[in-house]
């Protein structure tokens, strides 16, 4: 099971990837990955450099582990809080820009479980988003076809990672959490 990083905001939206993965001429370099935040309910149809009309996050959105995994990495860089989670078999997710950080390196994590929260804005001029990454065998790839069927939760809580882990027993995936 997968659940798509980031939770249906609080009036009932869906996330969207509001920049993909692919070679980006504005950077003149390839953008490794999918950013992700809400579509505003109107919009005003401003261009990409005034994208703020069309797009949000508010502040303290949690970043969702994507799937069951182990934490590699969980630490400060330039660009905010990062998390990476070992899925097993060379799968790897990466959140990026997150204002904190909920787990520690080693700590075993369900899908939908909280590892931080969003929001960190490292360049006044960027809108807040989460930078969200897969990697496969060490090489990053599109996320959007990981993402494309997960479930988008309504709220994470310990409620859902309560279910997550009956219904991972239920049906017989333990050797997930070993």
């Amino acid at each position: 099971m997968s659940v798509y990083p980031v939770p249906r905001h609080p009036d009932g939206r869906a996330p969207i990837i509001s920049d993909s993965y692919g070679y980006s001429p504005k950077r003149g370099r390839l953008h490794a990955g999918s950013d992700m935040m809400y579509r505003r309910k109107v919009c005003g149809g401003a261009s990409l450099p005034t994208r703020s009309k069309c797009y949000e996050m508010p502040r303290g959105t949690p970043a969702l582990a994507f799937g069951a995994g182990v934490v590699l990495r969980s630490e400060r860089i330039g660009t905010g809080d990062l998390v990476t989670i070992d899925h097993g078999g060379g799968l790897h997710s990466e959140y990026f820009h997150m204002r904190n950080r909920s787990v520690r390196v080693g700590q075993r994590v369900l899908a939908g479980e909280p590892v931080g929260t969003i929001s960190y804005n490292p360049i006044g001029y960027q809108l807040s988003h989460l930078h969200f990454q897969i990697r496969k065998n060490g090489t990053r790839v599109d996320p959007a076809p990981y993402v494309a069927g997960a479930q988008v939760v309504d709220k994470p809580s310990s409620m859902i990672a309560k279910f997550m882990v009956t219904a991972l027993f239920a049906w017989g995936a333990y050797h997930l959490l070993d």
